[in-house]
Parts: structure tokens; C-alpha cells; sequence
């Protein structure tokens, strides 16, 4: 141990030397690697448990706390307060790290258990939300406001009563330094049940560890070519000009909203099949017309995103099999494997049929392309720096993009809470920056809803958009003769 503390003391003098010398040059981003070095071999030789490098970045770059994810969980039936907890604290909050805080260092942030810990500061009685409006109305606050620091970072809203004295609802809150969408969508699945048998995953499925990392040394080095594209495209994307959907400014004020009206999954994936296309083509290219309806509704002038040929959005993607979600014999994980491709919606196209094809051929490009690997490996760099320096890459890298899309296919049959059904299930993924639009499209039980959060000043009616989206929906569905 001795030799090992020597080597690292040489190494953390060499490496702040040379980042020092690189600054004073003015090589800030060459600098990068040497620190990021260093704070792996300061972190590698201290006992406490630190966030991973995509943890940390979710952690680090939030100066508000306000990168939480918000579910809502519409059941059929009532339950009190009381059967929420025992369901929470005994099902839920059974893993070590729900039970443990984040402390922020100059450095890195790392885990902390929680003295004393108590699930009725984790389950909150909201009074007075009846009506999905109502509902709509208070999630909008509630995601500017961040979660209490001192406890596990995550919370239940519990509505005993809702749209009707025989219905009750939560809304459950995490933030994404506990994990993505995946692995917090089956700690979250976990505390239900199937309403029916459903045939079990296949023990042939991929281990989360091992996807995506077969091929061996000739195929790695036949990447290389695609690796270093990808990295040179997230370095160098030039951020998109000024639009009505995109501001200097990021105003914390959000509007959120979601389908009350569930679109069949099947009329989707119908429509689809009729253009050659994949569902998720059809949903990006839809969610882009519904925003180019809304815009010609609002007489808002999308002329600099016409020129540039689209918005850019950052679409997130889990590296993860979609198999980890439903497979009830794989052990609970948590943290980030996630990655980004940089995709645009094509504003300049006016035909729905050409905007479905038009992402068709983008994500077809990005099926064999590293970008989500290269993404996540960027992300982890930028984690592993200081406190500071990190903020200011993530700054400056991260809002290139107007907006933010996540797709993330849920249970094929209906669960059950506390012997309830679950008639509705929707994500809405975080606020970050100064990205104006946060969306989600996501399916369970036979059918699609869409979620958007957005910044309140930019779309103050984000329900508007929703509605245009299933209209353009039925519409495509028509146009290519597909009837639900």
C-alpha cells in the first residue's frame, strides 16, 4: 500500500503540474484529461463511495437540485396513505441505496447512509388536486422545486381522491443521480403486480453488463473511424440559433403536461408498418409536425430554425437491453448507463409522411453508430472533474439543443398497486438548463401517452401540443388507411 500511496502522490504532482502548464497556455479543454486523472486517483484512494462519472455529472451540473424525474401513477381504484407507506418502505425503499444521501465536495459528490431513517419523510398527503388539470398544475411547481438535501433523494405524493372520491393517485420523484429511467422504472415496478400472467423473460437475454461489448479487437478497431466521428459531431454541433422555442434565458417557470386521452399502441405501430417505418420513427416525426402546428397556431416565426434545417434535440438512450426492465430475475442495479444522439426535427418539412421518413433515416444512421458509447463516455469525463470545471464543460456543451426526447417502451400488460390496477403511467424527464423542452413518449398496457415539460414562457400551454400530437396521430393513421 505504501508503494501504491507513493505512486499516486508522483502521479497527482506530475498531472496538476501539466494542467497547470496547459492552462496558463490557454489549453482549457486539453486540460480536461490531466485533471480528470487526477480526480480519479484522489477518489481511488479514499473509502468513501462516490457517485459514479455519469452520477456525478447529474449531480454536479444541477446547482438547484431541480434534475429529478417526475412519474404519475393514475390507479383505478382508492387506497389510503397508510397502504402507500408499507408499500414504499417495505418494497421500494428496501435497497441500501434508497435509504442514502448525497454529499456534494469540491471534488465529487459521494454516498452517505441516513441516519435515522423515517418513510414518512418520504410520503407527502397533497391536498385539494382532484382533476388531471389540477394535477398538471401542481407537477409544474413541483419540479422547480428541488428535493430536501439532507434526506435520500427521491419522494411520493400521495392524492387520496382523485378525479373522484373512488380513485387515488401518486406522483413518485428521484433524482437522476439515483439512476435512469430503466433501472428506476423496475425498482418502481417492483412494488407492483401483474394483473395477468405474462410469459417470463427469456434466460437467454443479455447481461446489462455485457450489451454492446461483442466483436472482439478486429471489429473494435473497424469502429474506430465511427468512434471518432461521433466524437467530433457532440464536440463541434453548433448550438441552435434563437427561436421562439429556444431562449438565452432559462426561466424556471414549468408547464407540464400529459395525454389524458391514451392513443392505441396498436393504430402507432399499424402506421408504422404502412410507411416501412419503426414506431419510434413515427413518434418523432409526429411529436415535430405537432410543433410546427402549434407554432403556426401561435403565429410564432420558426424562419431561423427553416434555415438551419431543424431544431436539434438530444435523444437519450439506454445502453441497458430493454429486456433489464422487465426481467424479474435480474438483481435491482442503479446509476446512469445512458447515452445521447443529436437528432433534428425536420421544421423545414411540411409533409408528415416525409417528416416520419426523414427521422427514419436519421435513427437508421444512429442504429450502427457509437454516438450513445461516445456520449456516455463524455458525460463520465465530465463527472470525473472538479466541482467548477465541470459546471462550466457541462455548460458549455450540454444546451446546444433545443430539446430533450426520451422514448421508453413500458409493461405490455396491466399492473397492479395495492390490488388496484394502474389505468395510467406517465415519466417526465428533468429540467436542465436552458433547454426550453423536456418530452416523453411512453407506452404501456397497449397504448401510447406523451408528456411535456416545458419552459413556462416558451409554451405556456403545453397540453395544446399534446392534443395537436394525437390529431396528427389519427391523421397519418387516415392518410395511410389505418383504422384503430
Amino acid at each position: 500500500m505504501k508503494g501504491v500511496s507513493l505512486v499516486a502522490k508522483i502521479s497527482s504532482a506530475v498531472l496538476t503540474s501539466l494542467a497547470l502548464y496547459l492552462l496558463l497556455k490557454g489549453c482549457v479543454i486539453t486540460s480536461i484529461f490531466p485533471l480528470a486523472i487526477l480526480s480519479l486517483i484522489v477518489i481511488r484512494h479514499n473509502g468513501r463511495e462516490w457517485l459514479s462519472g455519469v452520477d456525478a455529472i447529474q449531480f454536479n451540473c444541477d446547482e438547484k437540485f431541480l434534475t429529478n424525474v417526475h412519474g404519475v401513477c393514475d390507479l383505478g381504484g382508492r387506497i389510503t396513505a397508510e397502504d402507500l407507506k408499507d408499500i414504499v418502505e417495505n418494497k421500494f425503499a428496501v435497497h441500501r441505496r434508497l435509504r442514502q444521501r448525497v454529499v456534494s465536495t469540491i471534488i465529487w459528490p459521494y454516498w452517505e447512509d441516513v441516519e435515522n431513517f423515517d418513510i414518512n419523510d418520504h410520503v407527502e398527503v397533497i391536498k385539494g388536486v382532484k382533476s388531471q388539470r389540477q394535477i398538471e398544475e401542481f407537477l409544474s411547481e413541483e419540479i422547480s422545486r428541488p428535493l430536501n438535501l439532507r434526506l435520500a433523494p427521491w419522494k411520493f405524493f400521495f392524492i387520496e381522491q382523485y378525479r373522484d372520491e373512488n380513485h387515488s393517485a401518486f406522483i413518485m420523484k428521484f433524482h437522476h443521480c439515483l439512476g435512469d429511467g430503466v433501472v428506476m422504472a423496475k425498482a418502481a415496478f417492483a412494488m407492483t403486480s401483474l394483473k395477468e400472467a405474462s410469459p417470463t423473460s427469456s434466460s437467454s437475454s443479455p447481461s446489462p453488463r455485457r450489451a454492446g461489448k461483442q466483436g472482439g479487437l478486429l471489429h473494435s478497431i473497424s469502429m474506430l473511424p465511427k468512434f471518432v466521428k461521433a466524437l467530433m459531431k457532440l464536440l463541434l454541433l453548433p448550438a441552435d440559433p434563437l427561436s421562439p422555442f429556444k431562449r438565452a434565458v432559462h426561466v424556471q417557470r414549468r408547464a407540464a403536461a400529459w395525454s389524458e386521452e391514451h392513443l392505441p399502441l396498436s393504430l402507432v405501430k399499424s402506421t408504422a408498418a404502412a410507411l416501412g417505418t419503426s414506431i419510434n420513427d413515427v413518434l418523432m416525426g409526429l411529436v415535430t409536425s405537432a410543433l410546427r402546428q402549434y407554432a403556426k397556431s401561435h403565429n410564432l416565426e420558426l424562419d431561423a430554425l427553416s434555415r438551419s434545417q431543424g431544431m436539434q434535440s438530444a435523444m437519450w438512450v439506454s445502453l441497458r437491453p430493454l429486456e433489464y426492465l422487465t426481467d424479474t430475475h435480474s438483481p435491482q442495479e442503479f446509476g446512469n448507463y445512458i447515452g445521447a444522439c443529436y437528432t433534428k426535427l425536420p421544421f423545414h418539412l411540411q409533409d408528415p409522411v416525409k417528416l416520419v421518413r426523414d427521422m427514419k433515416g436519421q435513427i437508421d444512421e444512429l442504429k450502427t453508430s457509437p454516438e450513445p458509447y461516445v456520449a456516455y463516455g463524455l458525460l463520465a469525463l465530465m463527472g470525473y472533474l472538479p466541482l467548477p470545471l465541470a459546471r462550466f464543460m457541462w455548460k458549455n456543451v450540454a444546451f446546444k439543443v433545443t430539446a430533450s426526447i426520451s422514448t421508453l417502451p413500458g409493461p405490455r400488460m396491466p399492473l397492479r398497486f395495492a390490488s388496484q390496477q394502474l389505468t395510467g403511467l406517465m415519466f417526465h424527464v428533468p429540467v436542465t438548463g436552458t433547454i426550453a423542452m423536456l418530452i416523453t413518449a411512453f407506452t404501456y398496457n397497449g397504448r401510447v401517452s406523451l408528456g411535456i415539460n416545458t419552459d413556462a414562457d416558451v409554451i405556456p400551454d403545453p397540453d395544446t401540443v399534446v392534443h395537436l400530437f394525437h390529431q396528427e396521430v389519427r391523421a397519418l393513421a387516415s392518410q395511410c388507411n389505418v383504422t384503430e
